[in-house]
């Protein structure tokens, strides 16, 4: 049995509108891993079509000393490379310059702010999703202590009363039996 309906098979009615959202987490979570391998899929396709071009191209890289007036130039591979691999037309809306984007040296980021910077959009809906579901567990755990503090105190202002009149008793327990011990001597 899987866990999301094992958890709602055994969950307390009251409760299941509080309950992490399994399935459409998982929907989420799976969008991301189409994202991925769509990702890496383009980019060895990329990378394919780069070495293809390079092969198909002038001998001149590998050989440069059979035409000597053209040298072979790593940092112009490099670029070739870098710049195949920097346009985005993969949807993916992060912004494609890290130093044009990124916050200043004075900004602290924290751990999650620095994650959903890389993230594709498909990773931060996911975690967009996921503090959604945190947001409404904590909504939903505030609310029941907020009713259990209502509770206790209900049941202080009780205990206050039954300790009263419990001391009330005593009282006119103590006066009874004084009024009948009056009666018994006369």
């Amino acid at each position: 049995m899987k866990f999301a309906k094992y958890l709602e098979s055994q969950s307390v009615p009251e409760w299941r509108k509080a309950y992490i959202s399994y399935k459409g987490l998982k929907k989420k979570l799976k969008q991301v891993e189409r994202f991925r391998k769509y990702k890496e899929r383009k980019a060895a396709i990329q990378l394919d079509n780069v070495f293809q071009e390079l092969e198909d191209g002038n001998d001149s890289y590998y050989w440069p000393h059979h035409n000597p007036s053209i040298s072979m130039r790593p940092q112009s591979i490099m670029s070739r490379l870098s710049s195949r691999f920097s346009s985005r037309h993969d949807g993916d809306d992060r912004p494609s310059s890290r130093q044009a984007s990124f916050p200043s040296s004075t900004t602290t980021l924290s751990v999650l702010d620095q994650v959903l910077f890389h993230a594709s959009a498909s990773e931060r809906h996911f975690f967009d999703a996921l503090d959604l579901e945190l947001d409404k567990i904590s909504r939903f755990y505030d609310e029941k202590e907020k009713e259990s503090r209502l509770k206790l105190d209900a049941l202080k202002v009780q205990m206050q009363f039954i300790a009263e009149y419990g001391r009330h008793l005593v009282n006119i327990g103590v006066s009874i039996c004084y009024f009948f011990s009056i009666l018994k001597n006369d």
